[in-house]
């Protein structure tokens, strides 16, 4: 991980790239200064920290990367769109932004799956507060998603194993009558 002697989100960044955060920061205040807003609107404004490895932030007291692979996500299926398309919080605000950010609405853009999980057994545990049952992300990931029928992506009927050594132990769909019916989203 990076030097963290430094407080803040520069502290969580190796120092040279500090220096240049420090420079395009120092550029931001000042265009707001002078009255015009600098905003993340383009990802690369987003990548220009978020590409770094070393990039942490607290998360219910841990530390956690907040890295984002620009290689990874532009061979995404949202790789065509913009951070703030998912990221919406983020529409029109300056750098660097505020955290914690608000949690990714999948169903802004996928309201028939949203609904196909909602009624899934996945969908009811989250309804009843289940802590371990499967957001969108958690099947689906993040900044690397692939298409469904994309032989990689880990949703894929070739990769059932994946979504098995995912599933806490004793979690695991093992009782047939309790499966999602066929074609349902789980």
């Amino acid at each position: 991980m990076g030097d963290h002697s430094t407080p803040g989100v520069l502290g969580a960044i190796g120092a040279g790239r500090r220096v240049a955060i420090a420079a395009r920061i120092a550029l931001l205040l000042a265009g707001t200064l002078g009255g015009t807003n600098a905003v993340a609107q383009e990802n690369s404004d987003c990548l220009g920290c978020h590409g770094e490895t070393d990039l942490t932030a607290e998360r219910k007291g841990r530390t956690v990367s907040v890295y984002v692979s620009e290689k990874a996500f532009s061979g995404s299926i949202h790789g065509g769109l913009e951070c703030v398309n998912c990221h919406a919080d983020l529409e029109g605000k300056e750098l660097p932004h505020d955290t914690p950010l608000q949690k990714v609405d999948c169903g802004s853009c996928h309201d028939a799956e949203t609904q196909q999980h909602g009624a899934s057994l996945h969908g009811k545990a989250m309804k009843r507060g289940d802590t371990l049952a499967p957001t969108c992300a958690s099947c689906h990931g993040m900044h690397d998603i692939r298409a469904v029928r994309d032989p990689l992506a880990p949703v894929s009927p070739a990769q059932p194993a994946v979504h098995l050594r995912e599933v806490p132990p004793g979690r695991h769909h093992g009782d047939a009558a309790a499966q999602d019916p066929p074609g349902q989203h789980p």
